[in-house]
């Protein structure tokens, strides 16, 4: 309430700022919930009502405030002050708030017997005399919220201030009530309606409002930082951040203040629009009201994620989670506060950029990670009558983009009218909940929406999706239709077999191996351990059955044998090839850990957590179960690790490898160097000790060991290049045992497996090559680069290519259906191309071969013709890792091509394979990004036809600020090389850091 009528009483003599004693201040209990990431517990809360709206009188009982005016019990700040005091409150009957264990009710109108309260506005409390703190980056709040009888004009708001946890006692000597009687209110408006600012009265020069017969306006105004969570009535709502130059609670004067108090909106140092997300003004009419998508007819949930550079939003009603929606606004895109958005919008609606004149999100970042008092409130508007919430605001700017704020008529929210037909209006705020982002609400997850993504680019994405499932569909029934009736019914048998039909054809499809398995007589039983590679690709996923346990208790055998087998259908034939299948699945088959000699617990939740990226099943398997089955497979091969206490072992050098290679698919490869620096120590160990049999007494193992040693040699070859190194690794000088029994003859005749060792002998003699043009590159003498002689030794490099070309089995290159390894073969020697010529300058005229740029456009082409051949062949629902290595690579060399008119579209179309990648491989955005900040590193812009890949790309801010990749760029110049010996560019992860800095300073 603004004002009572006398009450006949007395208190003692005060000198300052008091507490009145006439009524006891006794604070209503509210129970709210602390959460952690796997629990929530009770808290014992209560609430207190604010100063502002209680009886303030003097040492006889009398008024020193009535209505809307000072009385003349005092006279001055400081005379104020010492005379008048705050009384205890009558929460229900005065003011009309009620709680009920989790529940705050707040009744927007109360009769009681000195007059009539309107409105309120209540703090949650830490004890009786505190304030409960919140520190929100990192953090989420959720909360219940019933606010059905909410009509127009009227605001149900629950937010954060950045008040003193005493409410200004400690700060301010004269205030002698603090928190417990609700003291120390402060906002991004400043706010002058407040009868003590700074611990002193504001009577001098109060004036009383025209149209609010409670308020009125002084001198002074409380100014601090304001996180607006929910402004809203059963109309309309905004999320809006509001910073400040200073975001701690202080005092200003006059129209030096801004805000809605001062003929000067912008004069003071806060940001009173603030940054706001309203969907109704964002173009998206259709989804929040009465019967709309969410509901405000019935109860529903809200959870607010606070981040650095970004603040989001979503909702649960019915058991259902809803994603606040995209803007439809021109120009605009996102459905969350971040510094892009908000400059966006700025620009879109034609409004003054306060939020950015403030400090915009550098103030704001740095105010989310301070401390905030709770605020709920239901509330009026006698300035502008809500509708800049729930109307057109400004009406004159009706029509203009960014004036229709809800659906409410634009004569609507005048004061005196809704206090009469909505003075019994209640808005009740329960269930809150605060902790780490995603502990507060356990909710299933909707597939159909994807937050991350611009509605253009997931309208796309979604087009494509079905169109290329329905085609996949009709080649299906194609096969059933047209082959013989034994192949038509093995393939009704694999689908029977099979979660997943599509998966069924894809296998089919990439050798037509029904066909050959009928021609040829091959097959395998069941058990068998070593099926061949063209059988596996006819299978269903679950084809090599292999027990989880006792290998992992994460997953199910099916969950499992789906991962094993990708990992040998699509990782360990080209990329990972240092895993023997054979050795691998007897050991597995066998369940004996403690004498497996080829397979381990940490190797197989390695592998999982790796083929987790693209397995479908492996998805779908935790979302039924409630948990990221990527993170649980990596997490428990780090607890196996600690285990092992650094034994030296093949199998957990393998798997500290391929938990590098997880961690970078993540974008995470800098922060799990450890464990590739482990792998190469533990290597030279193991070869020590693995020296070959002279007598050739255990030749299996001689086999498995050098197969090993040479397909990590290889793997850390084609790794290495990402950081522009050689191989940590030296060239094995165990022999290639492996290959010693397969015939060096046409691959026509040749098992899988046997092409499989062929392909890795290949890839060995191509290593070999990388390395010698890599360890060059590292040796260049300053001011070496481009001469004739470093140009010739280059073209060397070259031909000794072309030399290894010629010597690839027949087979390789020309098959008729596409084969994954076969592609990733030819991406490697592109690899090594740019290895060799890159460094040059672009524009250097080479003999006999063109312009540098020229030729390194040619195999960028190559491998980027190989990937949509692949997408189109197989698909690229499962895939390997090692799509990542020919995007990068590609990716980053047009980057620094982009001054040329030719690069833009293989440049367009590369970002587009890279974009459809980020759901998979969270590392494809953090490059996107990194693009970004190499075009403007160059003074390039983004080509047109490419900008729609890039739209819509929200990734984790906080992590933005130090991004833990360590992939190496060129350096930039007239070529991209080292200018020097030992200078070898900057990180991928250092630059997007930097660009995101500047893009948010500017």
């Amino acid at each position: 309430m603004r004002s009572l009528s006398v009450l006949l009483a007395a208190i003692t003599a005060v000198t300052a700022q008091q507490a009145g004693t006439q009524q006891t201040e006794t604070h209503p209990k509210l129970t709210w919930q602390k959460c952690t990431a796997s629990s929530c517990s009770n808290v014992n809360g209560e609430v207190v009502v604010d100063a502002n709206w209680r009886w303030l009188h003097d040492s006889s009982g009398a008024n020193c405030y009535d209505g809307n005016k000072w009385t003349d019990k005092c006279s001055t700040a400081t005379d104020c002050a010492t005379k008048c005091a705050v009384e205890g409150a009558d929460y229900s009957g005065t003011y009309g708030a009620t709680t009920s264990g989790n529940a705050l009710s707040l009744k927007f109108v109360t009769q009681h017997a000195y007059g009539k309260n309107i409105g309120s506005r209540l703090y949650l409390m830490n004890s009786a005399t505190k304030y409960e703190m919140f520190t929100l980056t990192g953090n989420e709040l959720a909360f219940d919220v019933d606010l059905a009888q909410l009509e127009c004009g009227l605001n149900g708001a629950l937010y954060f201030v950045q008040m003193d946890e005493d409410g200004g006692m400690a700060k301010y000597p004269s205030n002698k009530a603090g928190a417990k009687y609700g003291t120390g209110y402060c906002d991004a408006q400043c706010a002058r309606d407040l009868k003590f600012v700074g611990g002193k009265a504001n009577i001098e020069g109060w004036v009383p409002s025209s149209n609010d017969a409670n308020a009125g306006v002084g001198p002074y105004g409380a100014c601090c930082a304001e996180m607006d969570v929910w402004e809203s009535n059963s109309h309309s709502f905004a999320v809006t951040p509001h910073a400040c130059k200073t975001n701690a609670y202080h005092v200003c004067e006059k129209s030096g203040c801004g805000g809605t108090y001062s003929e000067d909106r912008f004069a003071g140092d806060c940001d009173a629009n603030g940054c706001d997300f309203n969907p109704y003004r964002m173009g998206q009419t259709g989804f929040y009201g009465k019967g709309k998508t969410v509901n405000t007819s019935s109860k529903f949930t809200v959870v607010t994620q606070f981040s650095a550079n970004k603040v989001a939003q979503y909702f649960v009603q019915n058991g259902k989670k809803i994603e606040m929606p995209q803007s439809a606004i021109s120009g605009v895109t996102g459905n969350a506060v971040t510094p892009a958005f908000c400059s966006a919008q700025v620009k879109a609606f034609g409004d003054r950029d306060r939020f950015t004149e403030v400090g915009g999100f550098n103030q704001l970042n740095s105010a989310l990670s301070g401390k905030w008092v709770l605020v709920m409130s239901i509330w009026d508007d006698h300035y502008a009558n809500m509708l800049w919430l729930d109307s057109t605001y400004p009406p004159e700017k009706a029509g203009q983009p960014g004036a229709a704020r809800g659906d409410c008529p634009a004569s609507s929210g005048v004061p005196s009218e809704v206090e009469s037909q909505y003075g019994s209006a209640t808005v009740t705020y329960s269930n809150i909940r605060f902790g780490p982002i995603g502990s507060t609400t356990d909710i299933e997850c909707e597939w159909d929406s994807e937050p991350d993504t611009s509605r253009i680019v997931q309208i796309r994405k979604r087009k494509e999706e079905l169109e290329r499932e329905n085609e996949d569909l009709h080649e299906l029934l194609q096969f059933l239709q047209t082959r013989p009736e034994e192949e038509a019914v093995e393939i009704l048998k694999r689908l029977r077999a099979s979660d997943d039909a599509l998966q069924v054809l894809d296998f089919v499809r990439t050798a037509d191996l029904l066909l050959q398995r009928r021609q040829t007589g091959l097959g395998a039983s069941p058990r068998d351990p070593n099926p061949s590679n063209s059988e596996v690709d006819d299978m269903p996923a679950s084809f090599l059955k292999v027990p989880a346990r006792p290998w992992t208790a994460l997953a199910n055998d099916g969950v499992v044998s789906e991962l094993i087998t990708g990992f040998f259908l699509w990782d360990a034939s080209f990329f990972l090839a240092f895993v023997d299948r054979k050795a691998f699945l007897d050991d597995m088959r066998d369940r004996m850990p403690s004498t497996a000699r080829y397979c381990s617990p940490v190797l197989v939740n390695a592998i999982c957590a790796l083929r987790c990226h693209t397995s479908r099943r492996a998805k779908a398997f935790g979302h039924v179960n409630g948990c990221d089955m990527r993170s649980l497979f990596f997490e428990e091969a780090k607890r196996l690790l600690d285990f092992e206490s650094g034994r030296p072992s093949l199998t957990t050098a393998q798997a500290l490898f391929i938990m590098h290679l997880s961690a970078a698919a993540t974008g995470m490869d800098r922060a799990a160097r450890m464990y590739q620096l482990a792998a190469i120590d533990m290597l030279q160990e193991i070869q020590i000790l693995e020296n070959p049999m002279a007598d050739g007494e255990d030749k299996r193992h001689d086999r498995v060991i050098s197969r090993a040693m040479w397909g990590l040699y290889c793997f850390e070859s084609i790794f290495a290049f990402s950081y522009l190194r050689p191989s940590l690794i030296p060239t094995p000088l165990i022999p290639r045992s492996f290959i010693d029994q397969v015939p060096q003859d046409s691959l026509d005749t040749l098992q899988d497996d046997r092409r499989g060792l062929l392909l890795l002998n290949t890839t060995c003699d191509l290593s070999i090559i990388s390395n010698k043009a890599m360890e060059y590159n590292a040796g260049l003498k300053t001011g070496g680069l481009d001469d004739e002689q470093d140009i010739r030794r280059r073209i060397d490099l070259f031909a000794e290519l072309r030399t290894w070309r010629d010597t690839i089995p027949h087979g390789f290159e020309e098959a008729e259906v596409f084969s994954p390894s076969a592609y990733y073969l030819r991406a490697y020697e592109d690899q090594v191309i740019l290895a060799i010529f890159r460094p040059l300058q672009h524009d250097l005229q080479l003999p006999d071969d063109g312009l540098v740029s020229d030729l390194l456009l040619a195999y960028c082409e190559r491998s980027i013709a190989g990937i949509e051949e692949h997408e189109r062949a197989l698909s690229l629902r499962e895939c390997s890792s090692m799509i990542l290595t020919p995007l990068f690579n590609v990716s980053i060399t047009l980057a620094r091509l982009l001054g040329q008119q030719k690069t833009h579209e293989l440049f367009a179309r590369t970002c587009r394979l890279i974009r459809d990648r980020v759901d998979d491989f969270p590392f494809a955005g953090f490059l996107l990004k990194g693009l970004l900040a190499i075009a403007a590193d160059g003074g390039d812009e983004i080509p047109a036809v490419a900008k729609q890949h890039f739209e819509g790309l929200q990734l984790d801010e906080h992590m933005l600020k130090d991004v833990p990749i360590s992939f190496v760029l060129p350096s930039r110049g007239d070529g991209w090389g080292a200018r020097g010996q030992g200078e070898v560019g900057v990180q991928l992860g250092t630059l997007i850091s930097r660009w995101s800095r500047l893009s948010m300073s500017n």
